[in-house]
Formats: structure tokens, sequence, C-alpha cells
């Protein structure tokens, strides 16, 4: 009999079954991210309705809003496109807010708080108009009853954001600045925002930094809005203004309310200039109250200080109805100041007078693009005392001229001894300067004189007379005397004046004047 010998098949390698955690590990984040897809589209709706409601209960505003979307998982990322919030229902007014494309971020356990907190918000392409329209009467869209929630949002940012403040009177022009850099920071919907932006000054051009504290915002009345914090301003060039240069930079502190902002700053110009004139160092403290609502600006002190002079001011810095820029209206005292140092600020060599100098005046300079020189308008009253001339040669004939008035007909004087002093009312519109009342003293002669300098000619158009304590036969010796004498009569001096009236005329320019007697008058 034989044997059967079986042979066993041979084994079959089937393919490993995955890990059951695997499969498990799968199976949830496809639930997961079906219900995330799911619960967003449905939170997505609810907190478009949310979001839609809370603008218009707080800002009191119409709001409208194009793309929006919800993510929930990991955190809760919300964007959306085309915000725009309308208070002013009138069609072609601008919307008081305008978002391009926003996004926000939050954790779930923030928003399920109380006070619902959000990590970020930021904010493209934000426009804002305020005005004393905004919030003055309640969008029709949002109850009075309703109470927006309370939140925090951690940080905002809104690069390149748009600012339009319009003012109280619409006949003026509204402010726009442009803030290339702005990020804010809130403790909840009723406190104050703490902020820190970066923005150009439309004029004079500069770059100005800010950080400080806004709000809360007064939604009935946005001129109430309060705000505190500091400045700095860098590289303005005032070379926008024709007539004058120079780089300011300022830097000081405020705080109030937007319609009644209390400023007090220090400016800095290293190389401050009038048209050609020397550059000379300017330097200004100054406290002022500034009506952020339409940028008028009420100065109560400024105090200015250049080469080893001081001058005060105060004025007004204000808009005109229906007209583009600002007219500038001060009162300008100068109590201890030298004459060089204020003609250095308009002449482009050695200053002719060297002194001590007193000045009062009203200065006003209207709006406008002309030169600063044109438009500038003065009307007041100077004092020179102590005064000599940079010219040896003009000093020289100054101390003859005194000399010969005490009647020292001898050539035995110093010229650098004898002192000038001036006086008189001057008024400046158009470039012309229009002197009346002036007046001249040395000792033993006087000129009252009256015209006009034209600051572009440099012309110089005056007329007057020349009062002298002697007579004309006391300068003089020998035949000349004699002559003098006779001729006496028709220049006695009036009572209280001198013995010696002669009627003088000064023409020519300002580097090379004429100077005669204006015969016309002698006879007269």
């Amino acid at each position: 009999m034989s044997a059967i010998v079986e042979i066993p098949p041979k084994p079959v390698h089937a393919k490993p079954n995955a890990p059951r955690w695997l499969k498990i590990l799968v199976l949830v984040l496809l639930g997961g991210a079906f219900i995330s897809a799911i619960a967003s589209f449905y939170v997505s709706r609810i907190v478009r309705r949310h979001l839609v409601e809370a603008l218009e209960t707080h800002y009191h505003s119409k709001v409208e809003l194009q793309d929006f979307s919800v993510l929930v998982f990991p955190r809760v990322h919300i964007s959306g496109d085309g915000l725009v919030l309308r208070q002013d229902m009138d069609a072609g007014a601008p919307p008081f807010i305008k978002v391009a494309r926003f996004s926000t971020d939050a954790s779930i356990f923030g928003l399920l708080r109380e006070k619902k907190r959000i990590a970020s918000v930021s904010l493209h392409g934000l426009e804002i108009h305020i005005s004393h329209r905004t919030g003055s009467s309640p969008s029709e869209a949002q109850p009075a009853s309703k109470k927006a929630p309370d939140f925090v949002i951690e940080e905002v940012t809104a690069d390149d954001t748009k600012l339009v403040i319009h003012p109280r009177d619409p006949q003026k022009n509204p402010l726009q600045f442009d803030i290339h850099q702005l990020s804010l920071h809130s403790a909840g919907t009723g406190d104050a925002m703490k902020y820190k932006a970066t923005l150009t000054n439309p004029t004079p051009p500069g770059k100005i930094e800010s950080s400080g504290y806004f709000g809360p915002f007064n939604i009935d009345d946005a001129g109430k809005s309060p705000l505190k914090g500091d400045y700095t301003f860098i590289n303005a060039d005032l070379g926008h203004f024709k007539g004058i240069s120079g780089t300011l930079a300022s830097k000081g502190e405020f705080s109030g309310i937007l319609e009644q902002i209390d400023v007090k700053g220090h400016t800095d110009v290293p190389n401050f200039a009038v048209r050609d004139a020397h550059p000379v160092h300017l330097a200004t403290d100054f406290t002022a109250t500034v009506d952020g609502t339409d940028g008028d600006t009420y100065l109560h002190g400024v105090r200015a200080t250049f080469l080893t002079t001081q001058i005060d001011a105060k004025g007004k810095i204000e808009g005109i109805p229906g007209e583009h820029g600002k007219n500038i209206t001060l009162t300008v005292d100068a109590q201890q100041a030298r004459i060089e140092d204020l003609l250095a600020l308009v002449v482009n060599s050695e200053p002719p007078l060297r002194g001590e100098a007193e000045l009062h005046a009203q200065f006003e300079l209207p709006h406008g693009d002309g030169d600063v020189l044109d438009r500038l308008r003065l009307n007041g009253a100077f004092g020179l005392e102590n005064a000599k001339f940079a010219n040896s040669s003009v000093q020289q004939k100054i101390a003859k001229l005194s000399e010969r008035g005490k009647g020292n007909n001898s050539n035995n004087f110093a010229p650098g001894d004898t002192a000038s002093d001036f006086a008189g009312h001057f008024t400046l519109a158009n470039g012309l300067a229009n002197f009346s009342q002036l007046s001249f003293f040395v000792p033993g002669a006087s000129v009252n004189l009256h015209g006009t300098y034209n600051l572009d000619s440099q012309a110089l158009d005056f007329q007057g007379d020349l009062h002298l304590q002697a007579e004309l036969s006391e300068m003089t010796s020998g035949v000349k005397s004699f002559f003098a004498k006779l001729v006496q009569p028709l220049f006695n001096g009036k009572k209280g004046k001198g013995k010696t009236d002669i009627p003088i005329k000064i023409g020519g320019t300002r580097s090379k004047p004429d100077f005669g007697l204006d015969a016309k008058r002698v006879f007269q």
C-alpha cells in the first residue's frame, strides 16, 4: 500500500489592515471638516446678522455689507468685503465709515465671554468721514432701546487710512489726513482706545508721528469726543509757501475734545530764510487751542527767538468760508530786539544798522498762493535806540550832521561815538512799506519824514524836514557864513524844532540812496 503524502497549500499573504487609530483619526477629521463647514455656514449667517445689528446700534448707522464669511475651527476667523456705515441718509453725503476689506481673529472661548474679546482686526481701504452731522439723527435701522454688545478688540491695524473731518460750517473746506500706519488697542466699547499713527501733514508737507488715547467716540456729537497724546512733526518743508524756506521740526503734547484741543509745543527751524536773505536759526515755544473739526487755531502765546532777539505774539489761524486756505492774524511785540537781527531776516548782506529795537504791530497774512512778502500786511510802530550804521562812510556823515547841527564847523569829531535814534509808524501791504511820522534823531539834529520803501525794487521815496539846533552861518565860516546869513530867513526853524529847518527828499535805492534839498518846498 502506498502512502499518501499531503502537501500543505502555500500560504497567501494578505495586506495588513490599517491601524484602527488611523481610521478613527481620518473619520474624525472628515467629520470635523464636514461639521465645521456646516457650522461655518450657519454661524456665518448668525454672526453676520449680529454684526450688522451691533454696528447699527453702536454707531446709529445703516450698515451695508457685501461679502461675509466665518471659519470656526481651529479659531474663529471672520472676513468680509464692502462694509459701509451711513449716518446721513442724503445720497450725496459720504459714508461715515467705509472699509474695502476686513478680517478678524478670535478664540471660541473669547467670544463666549460676557464681554466678548477679539484678538485682532485688520482693515484695508478704511475711510472715515467725521462731521457735526454725524450722529445727529439715529438711523431708522436701529431702535433706540437696543444696547450694543460689550466687546474688547485687543488690536486693530488699518494702514493707508483716509480721515476726512468736515467742519461745522459747511462753507469751510474739510480737512483730510492720509494716515500711513495706524494701530489701535481697545479696552472696551465705552473706553478710550490707545492709538499710534504715522501720517502726512498736508500744509506744510511733513511727517507726523503721534500716540495717545482717543475716545470713547461721541456718536451724538463727534466734536465732543475726547483725546490726549503727544506728537512729533519732522521734515516739514516751509518752501511750500512762496517767499520763505526752511525745514521745520516740532514736538508737543495735547489734550481735550476734538473741537477744542489744548496744545503745548516747540518748533525748530535751523535754516529759516525769507526770499534770498541769509538763513537764521528760528525756534518757538507756543500754547494754542485747535478746533480739530476745521483746523482753526487760536494762539494764546508764541515766543520766537532767533539770533539774540525775542518776539512775542498771539492771535489766530482761521479758515474763510467758501475759500481755500487760512488767514493768519497776530499781535506782535518785540521789547528786547536787536535792529541787526530784524534786518537779517530780509537782507542778504551785512545789516546796515546795529542797535536796540522795539516793535509793536498787527500782523496779517491772508491765504493764497502768492509770495509771502507780497501777501503780508503790517500796521504798527517801532523805535530804534543807540543805532549805529555799519558802513563807516555813512556813520561819518551822520556824525558830521550831528556836529554841524550843534554849530561845530570843524572836523574834530569821532564818527563811531555818534548814536542815532529812530521812531515811526508804518504799514506794509503788497510789498510796499509806507512810513508816517518817521523820525530820526542825533545830537544837534533831527529829521521828520514820510514816504515809501518798495521791498522788491528797494526804491526809496521820502520827503520831510531836517531840523538843526544851529543856524546855517554857525555851521560854516568865512564867505560861506556870510551867504548863509542871507538865506537863513528861508530856513528859519519852527518853534520847538530848532533854529534851522531844511526841506529834504530822499530817492534812489537802499544800497544807493540819493539825499537832496527839496527846492520846490523852499519857496512855498
